[in-house]
C-alpha cells in the first residue's frame, strides 16, 4: 500500500484523498491550516509552515509520492526539499516552475508550437503605454506570478483606463496580454503516468465572473474539429513536458475572420482543476480518480460522457452565505433548481466573499 502526499489541504486535496483511499493509498496531507477540508479525511495529517523546510523534508520522507492541489509552493523551496528527499514529487518541480510564470508559460507553449494570444513581458511600469500601443487596446495586465481566480489582473479598455489603475499597481513584473473577443472558454484535462500512457476527458465549456469559474458544462458547445484539436493539444503538452499525474489547459475559443473558430492556450495547471469536478458526475471516472491511479502506477481509463444529457456544475461562493444566519446558507432554492442532481459542501468553518465553499450540479 502506497503512501501519497498532497501539499495543500483544500476541496481538490479532499477529493483527490477520497479517490487515492478508495484505491488503497495511505494519504498524508500536508498544510498550515488547521482547519484545511481535506484534514477530515486523510489518514494523517500534518500543519506546518510552507516556509519550514526541515518540515517539508520530513513529510516528504514519510511518503513514496507526493502531490500537490495548488501551485503557490515555492519552487526554489521544493528544490531543496526534493535533493534532501529521494521521494518523487509529481508532476515534478520543474513542470510547477514553468506554471507559476506567465511569462514562461506562455514561451513554454510556444515553443512547443501551440497558439497563445499576443503578449509582452513588463518588467517596468514605463514600458506599459508603449507596449499596450503596440499590441493595440483592449488589453489585460496580469502579474507574471501569484494571482489566481482574477486576482492581480487589469482590464485596460483604452489609454484612459491604463492611466486610471497606474497608481494602484503593485512593485511586480507583469505580463500584458491581448484582449480577444472570445466566443467562449473551455478545458481540457489530461492524465499522464510514469509509462507514457496518456488519456484526455471531453472538453469542458467554462463560464467565468470576476474572474473566477461560474459554470462549466459538458458537452461543450463548440465544432467537435475544434474539440479534438483541444485534446490534441493537451495531450502534446502533458507529453512534451513530461507530466505524471494530471495537466490542466485552458483555451480561449475565437471566431476569425471566416468565422470559424480558433483556439488560443491560455493557462497551464499541473493539478486537478475546478472545472474538472464535473467529471464526478458526468463522465465514466473522474479527475481524481485518474490524478490517483498515476500517481499509484495504475492503469488510465480514457473518460467517456455518461448520460445522454448536458450536465452543468455551478460553484457555490461565500456571497452565497447569510452573515445574519450565523454565515449559514439556504439550500432549499438549489435543491430547487430544475434538473438538480447533487451538492457537495466542502466543510469550510468560514464563510468570505468570493472563497469557494462547495458545487452543485444539474441537468440542462
Amino acid at each position: 500500500m502506497k503512501i501519497v502526499g498532497i501539499l495543500g489541504g483544500g476541496q481538490l486535496g479532499l477529493l483527490l484523498a477520497q479517490s487515492l483511499q478508495r484505491y488503497g493509498a495511505t494519504v498524508n496531507v500536508y498544510d498550515p491550516n488547521p482547519e484545511s477540508p481535506a484534514f477530515k479525511t486523510c489518514n494523517e495529517a500534518t500543519c506546518d509552515s510552507w516556509t519550514d523546510a526541515e518540515k517539508l523534508v520530513q513529510f516528504f520522507n514519510k511518503c513514496d509520492v507526493v502531490t500537490y492541489e495548488f501551485e503557490n509552493v515555492s519552487v526554489d523551496l521544493l528544490e531543496d526539499v526534493q535533493a534532501k528527499s529521494e521521494t518523487a514529487l509529481y508532476p515534478s518541480e520543474k513542470i510547477l516552475a514553468i506554471t507559476q510564470n506567465r511569462i514562461l508559460e506562455k514561451k513554454g507553449v510556444q515553443n512547443l508550437g501551440h497558439p497563445v494570444v499576443p503578449f509582452a513581458k513588463i518588467s517596468e511600469i514605463s514600458q506599459l503605454a508603449l507596449e499596450a500601443r503596440t499590441l493595440s487596446y483592449p488589453c489585460i495586465l496580469k502579474t507574471t506570478t501569484g494571482g489566481y481566480d482574477g486576482k492581480g489582473q487589469y482590464f485596460l479598455k483604452d489609454e484612459l483606463s491604463l492611466n486610471k489603475v497606474l497608481p494602484e499597481l503593485p512593485k511586480a513584473e507583469f505580463i500584458l496580454e491581448k484582449a480577444v473577443d472570445l466566443k467562449c472558454e473551455v478545458s481540457c484535462i489530461v492524465s499522464r503516468n510514469k509509462k507514457g500512457q496518456c488519456v484526455s476527458f471531453p472538453i469542458f465549456e467554462n463560464v467565468h465572473k470576476d474572474g473566477i469559474l461560474f459554470q462549466t458544462q459538458q458537452p461543450a458547445k463548440i465544432s467537435s474539429f475544434v474539440q479534438d484539436e483541444a485534446r490534441k493539444i493537451a495531450e502534446n503538452l502533458a507529453t512534451k513536458l513530461e507530466v505524471v499525474g494530471l495537466l490542466t489547459v485552458e483555451f480561449f475559443v475565437v471566431l476569425d475572420e471566416s468565422d470559424e473558430e480558433t483556439l488560443y492556450v491560455n493557462e497551464l495547471a499541473p493539478r486537478p482543476h475546478n472545472s474538472g469536478h464535473i467529471t464526478l458526475k458526468s463522465c465514466s471516472i473522474s479527475q481524481f480518480d485518474l490524478h490517483a491511479r498515476a500517481l499509484l502506477d495504475l492503469n488510465l481509463e480514457t473518460p467517456v460522457l455518461v448520460g445522454g444529457n448536458t450536465i452543468v456544475m455551478e460553484n457555490l461562493l461565500g456571497d452565497e452565505w447569510n452573515s445574519e444566519s450565523g454565515w449559514d446558507i439556504d439550500l432549499k432554492p438549489i435543491f430547487s433548481t430544475k434538473g438538480f442532481v447533487d451538492i457537495v459542501l466542502y466543510g469550510k468553518p468560514e464563510a468570505r466573499p468570493k472563497r469557494k465553499m462547495g458545487h452543485f450540479y444539474f441537468v440542462r
